[in-house]
């Protein structure tokens, strides 16, 4: 009995293997590998060399502590926990290095494109997933970022599970679907706060959806719904946008209890009147079957489960720090709602934008293209798409934290629309141009032809150029702050000073090293292993070989046998001078953000690499020992 079964899974393993091979063509199965490969070269090739970025140093410490027993406790300013633990489970599994703590955010860059590949195909069809690949592959910003140990690699999987999970429910898809959709919610939580911008556009789309399906509905006069499942549904609706404004009142107020009772209250009656507007939807269209709620809830059920137990699992390091429970979501909101207020790294409207237009402009301007054609040829994926695209970027752009890698996320819904109309388009034109071949038609057989190459052109232009940018990225400007998708890099200029002037271990006991101040990160990270290093300020002394200091210490002069060497740390390019902070009207603010840019040096450094400005820098002063000089010499 065993082995029958084992026989028959086995032959429907191979079946749907066989039948999975033969849904794509032969052309769209050798786009994919070429695109794969290049994807698994461009995300793992030489991907320790680079120095660890600030933050970088802060997770690869952080989650090494983690691989040596020391625990973890969540810290808001640091993100959620998913990235600790996998990075852990990867030191663990292949030790820690440069190389191995980048490896998971490149896996799943890679996993990004698979996805793109081998899920968007239903949606957008087979030319757009290829077309949309490419472009996330030889992005810039992707290839940048999905080469950091950040959390935003991981972010972007997440958000396309969710969002082809959501579609596939929305089309009536297997209640299944319900499972992948609450995992990666709840794995999105636990990895970054941005989770709650993904979340809040599936669920406004929904309920907007929703509604509109009900007023139709009821306008085509297609049934008598129950009458107090109808002034229900009303009231509840109506409680939930009252809610909602107060919710915005409470967030106005910066006070966190109110905020938290409010968005609870809000979130509450949305669940009630979204529940009662598909029961609404159901007695109107369906009265004599039951409703997917009552079929599904089971579904529904397990699926919040699911998400609680990962969310739980994860916030509290395996159920042993309790309040990580609270902690998960109370200080999330307490820190990240302060810095809406108050934020550390502000930056103006426009800055996303900016950022697609030096390094994205072929995917944006096909993005841009892709939300109008869906717009104006709406399907509900194209809606959606559309909605997705347009509420990104309109987000990211009022968030007041800006910092370069959140360019990745209104990019990815950039990336698919234009690859959906890229791909629409080359198949329309294909099919013109056969018919016209059929009936003998020369003059529409040229045009289509011509319109097809131009299209070709575009593509393969736009590629070019954006294999240009992740050139740079990856080579000759790797770790160089005039690239303004870098931010608060490290230069090569700082880690190698610091290994020629490194005295080596000291003897047990003994301390040769002392870092204070800003250099600390991302030195925590490279001398995790290294004994004799005193992580505070010390004056000259024997032994003492090496003092890394923000400033200049007057005590380790040359009398006391020391020199010093001012050394860039890190860099930022900022594109606004600290007036454009102040509040402004809309319109005056775009414009006077713009009048800070000169298009001709966007197109040289677009075309030739030629800095934009000079980046800011924060320096550090290596105090060493006379006998060290030759070092920095040699």
């Amino acid at each position: 009995m065993t082995e029958e079964r084992a026989t028959g899974d086995e032959q429907r393993c191979r079946g749907l293997c066989s039948a999975f091979w033969r849904s794509h063509s032969r052309a769209f199965w050798l786009c994919a590998a070429v695109i794969l490969l290049a994807a698994c070269a461009t995300r793992l090739w030489d991907l320790g060399s680079r120095p660890y970025h600030h933050d970088e140093s802060i997770h690869a410490r952080t989650s090494w502590d983690l691989a040596m027993g020391r625990g973890f406790k969540y810290d808001p300013v640091y993100h959620g926990p998913f990235l600790y633990f996998l990075t852990a489970l990867t030191y663990r599994l292949l030790g820690d290095s440069d190389y191995t703590g980048r490896l998971t955010p490149a896996l799943f860059g890679i996993g990004l494109v698979a996805l793109i590949l081998f899920a968007l195909p239903r949606w957008i069809g087979e030319a757009g997933a290829v077309i949309s690949a490419a472009l996330v592959t030889a992005s810039p910003a992707m290839t940048c970022y999905q080469r950091y140990l950040i959390h935003d690699s991981y972010m972007l999987v997440f958000t396309l599970v969710m969002i082809l999970s959501y579609l596939a429910l929305y089309h009536g898809g297997s209640a299944a679907y319900i499972y992948p959709l609450a995992l990666t919610a709840a794995l999105g939580i636990c990895t970054k706060a941005n989770t709650y911008f993904v979340l809040f556009i599936i669920a406004s789309f929904d309920y907007v959806a929703a509604l509109a399906r009900c007023a139709l509905a009821l306008g085509r006069g297609a049934g008598q719904p129950p009458r107090k499942l109808f002034w229900g549904a009303v009231f509840s609706v109506g409680l939930f946008f009252g809610a909602a404004v107060g919710a915005l009142f409470a967030i106005a107020t910066q006070k966190l209890v109110p905020i938290v009772v409010a968005v609870g209250l809000a979130l509450a009656l949305w669940a009630l009147s979204r529940a009662l507007l598909s029961l609404l939807h159901h007695a109107l269209t369906k009265p004599d079957e039951r409703s997917f709620l009552s079929q599904n809830w089971i579904f529904v059920l397990e699926g919040l489960v699911l998400a609680l137990v990962v969310y739980s699992a994860l916030y509290t390091s395996g159920f042993r720090y309790r309040y990580g429970f609270v902690a998960g979501v109370y200080e999330t909101f307490a820190y990240w709602g302060g810095q809406q207020q108050h934020p550390r790294l502000p930056g103006p409207l426009i800055y996303h934008f900016v950022l697609l237009a030096l390094y994205e402009l072929p995917t944006a301007l096909a993005g841009i293209a892709g939300t109008v054609w869906a717009l104006a040829r709406p399907t509900a994926a194209r809606t959606f798409f559309a909605y997705w695209a347009i509420a990104s970027l309109a987000i990211y752009s009022a968030a007041n934290e800006k910092v370069p890698w959140l360019v990745v996320h209104p990019l990815l819904p950039l990336a698919v629309l234009g690859g959906a109309v890229l791909g629409a388009a080359f198949e329309a034109l294909g099919r013109r141009v056969a018919a016209a071949r059929e009936a003998g038609k020369l003059a529409p057989r040229l045009v289509g032809s011509a319109a097809w190459g131009a299209l070709a052109f575009y593509l393969l232009a736009g590629l070019a150029l954006l294999g240009r940018g992740a050139y740079a990225i990856l080579g000759p400007n790797r770790a160089d702050s005039h690239e303004p998708l870098l931010y608060m890099q490290a230069p090569e200029e700082f880690i190698d000073t610091f290994r020629k002037l490194d005295p080596g271990p000291p003897p047990e006991g003994a301390i040769n090293i002392a870092i204070d101040g800003s250099a600390q990160w991302p030195l925590y990270w490279y001398l995790r292993h290294r004994r004799g290093v005193a992580w505070y300020r010390m004056g000259p002394q024997e032994g003492l070989e090496l003092v890394i200091l923000d400033r200049p210490d007057p005590a380790f002069d040359i009398a006391a046998g020391y020199r010093w060497r001012e050394v860039k740390l890190r860099g930022w390019m900022l594109f606004h001078p600290p007036d454009m902070r102040k509040k402004q009207p809309l319109l005056r603010k775009i414009r006077s953000e713009l009048a800070q840019h000169d298009l001709r040096k966007w197109v040289a450094f677009v075309l030739f690499r030629q800095p934009l400005k000079e980046p800011g820098w924060t320096k550090v002063v290596f105090h060493y020992r006379e006998h060290l000089q030759d070092r920095l010499e040699g």
